[in-house]
């Protein structure tokens, strides 16, 4: 059995991206934990209304996979506007509380500043640790090469998958999930640790 921890920029990031990973981590037996960084809410309008519907999402879609989960409350799209070192030590201090095995995060040239910065703060948290993922969703433009990757068939958990998705409704709309990990095809690779 192993410890695995997902950690992530925004609600509905963990589904999309890892969610049937989880799922069959769960069904393996494992212990799973996250830990969220921003509702990912108020970026749009900048509103924060929406904030206590969508920590109720995230805490349906934990329900639906089997995973414990810990929001806080970085706000939507600034997380520029924080120093680096605060979001370390942000995950350093979880990863030593937890004491994962392995660590699944956002891809490190992803798209979205948010998710690059967490990747970054996870690379530098999570050096102890023995295995750090990254995943990159083949819906992002790159140029950059993605080595050492390997596909997650999840075939067997896609209906926990697809039901987590759907707790996500006012994001998300009516998804239909990958059996290669995503709604954009995910493939993992070691971090460059």
């Amino acid at each position: 059995m192993a410890n695995v921890l997902f950690i992530v920029a925004h609600c509905d990031d963990e589904c999309i991206s890892m969610g049937g990973t989880l799922a069959k981590h769960v069904a393996d037996g494992d212990t799973v934990q996250g830990l969220i960084l921003s509702p990912g809410v108020g970026s749009r309008d900048g509103s924060t209304e929406g904030i206590p519907a969508r920590i109720a999402m995230c805490d349906a879609a934990s329900k639906v996979i089997g995973y414990d989960v810990d929001v806080r409350s970085w706000p939507d799209q600034q997380f520029d506007t924080w120093s680096q070192l605060a979001l370390n030590k942000t995950i350093e201090s979880v990863v030593k509380e937890f004491h994962p095995d392995i660590v699944y995060t956002h891809w490190d040239q992803d798209n979205n500043l948010d998710h690059r910065l967490v990747s970054q703060a996870c690379q530098v948290a999570c050096r102890s640790v023995g295995e750090l993922f990254m995943g990159k969703p083949n819906g992002y433009w790159t140029n950059h090469h993605f080595g050492n990757s390997e596909m997650r068939d999840v075939s067997d958990v896609l209906d926990v998958k697809q039901k987590a998705l759907d707790c996500y409704w006012d994001e998300l709309g009516e998804v239909v999930a990958d059996p290669y990990e995503g709604f954009y095809q995910i493939v993992w690779t070691r971090g460059t640790l």
